[in-house]
């Protein structure tokens, strides 16, 4: 099962054969994607966008569900920010990170079906979460992203933390832990490659070797088959391999360059990074009613129809209040007049008001033939 997207597809789940045959499952609203889709049985799980249906920058990250039986997708949390979810081996909990307005982020563990939280595991350093994933022995292992370096750690579910590997500055990303082998892809070579680290002898050896790069590693329920997205110049196409016949070469990879910073020095003569200043900002109340914070103003000229507007108009510093006026001439009928537009949105209900005072040209024909064209009555 794998989400397929383009320029002129919808992001779409899609069940693939091992001869490349299609089967359209479902269609996902705005995904979000982590490069992640968790399949238990017959339930899959994965994240999508949603907004407040008044305040157009409140966003949430939902999890949404897909029952194969059922051929229906529920969503399971409503008003959340959660991403990046995973199923546990039988599919009745799920793991997913969670990321609140403060960026302080959590490893929580949810209910499947009702969404309740269940647990929240500890996070004291604070590190930026990625790619979290149960492990058979229902442990998690996830990627850990902390002053700039990334680590491979295992939770088990009392918040006991085990480092699988140290801190780098490598990408590491997606790890699977299957028994002693860590599996994970890395661009430290230059191009994305799929490696797998057996803890036991703490060793390294690459897996695939693709042109442009493998990412997004899964493995078989039983352990034999690699699945993973290989990376051509027609985007990204579903690739397999049998571990077992794989003749996989020890590699101990050091520290990518940094192709970035030798270019923009090449180019800068100077690391432009290194005069970005560092300041902390105080933060303070703001009133909602602090209307004269006036952010932009100035002359207004536009057209609606056949009639022509000419005037001021000011925003406030945190757009919720918008004030404009002028003149006003219609070219049909051709008279003036002046105009005030108010909008405040402050509150969930808007408040628009608008004031006009115009005139308007009419003509009357009267003549004196009979029958009259007006006749009193009585």
């Amino acid at each position: 099962l794998v989400v397929k997207t383009g320029l002129d597809i919808i992001a779409q789940l899609v069940a693939v054969d091992k001869n490349g045959d299609e089967e359209k499952v479902a269609e996902l609203g705005m995904w979000n994607d982590a490069g992640m889709l968790s399949l238990q049985g017959i339930k899959v799980v994965w994240a999508e966008f949603a907004y407040d249906p008044r305040w157009a920058r409140k966003d949430y990250s939902v999890i949404k569900s897909y029952d194969f039986n059922e051929g229906k997708i529920k969503t399971t949390t409503h008003k959340t920010k959660y991403s990046a979810p995973s199923l546990s081996t039988d599919g009745s909990k799920i793991l997913c990170v969670e990321s609140s307005p403060e960026q302080l982020y959590s490893i929580v563990i949810l209910d499947a079906i009702t969404g309740k939280v269940l647990q929240k595991l500890p996070n004291p350093t604070n590190a930026f979460v990625l790619h979290p994933r149960w492990t058979q022995q229902d442990e998690i292992v996830c990627v850990k992203l902390k002053d700039g370096k990334k680590s491979i750690t295992k939770t088990d579910l009392k918040g006991n933390e085990q480092i699988l590997l140290a801190n780098s500055t490598e990408n590491l990303a997606h790890p699977i832990l299957r028994g002693d082998s860590l599996y994970f892809n890395s661009g430290v070579s230059g191009i994305d490659i799929i490696y797998v680290y057996l803890l036991s002898s703490q060793k390294r050896f690459q897996v695939t070797n693709r042109k442009l790069g493998g990412f997004n590693p899964a493995i078989s329920q039983n352990g034999q088959e690699l699945v993973y997205n290989d990376f051509t110049s027609k985007g990204h196409r579903l690739a397999y391999c049998n571990l077992s016949e794989l003749s996989m070469e020890e590699v101990n990879p050091v520290g990518g360059t940094r192709y970035f910073g030798e270019m923009m020095i090449k180019e800068a003569h100077q690391n432009l990074l290194k005069q970005i200043p560092s300041q902390t900002y105080d933060i303070t109340k703001y009133s909602k009613f602090n209307l004269l914070n006036v952010y932009s103003w100035g002359a207004l000229a536009t057209s609606s129809g056949s009639t022509l507007y000419a005037g001021l108009s000011f925003q406030d510093l945190l757009s919720t209040t918008s004030i404009s006026g002028g003149y006003s001439y219609n070219m049909n009928e051709q008279t003036s007049g002046t105009y005030t537009n108010l909008s405040f949105q402050t509150f969930y209900p808007m408040l628009d008001v608008s004031l006009r005072n115009t005139q308007r040209k009419t003509s009357l024909y009267l003549d004196n033939a009979q029958p009259l064209d007006i006749v009193a009555g009585n």
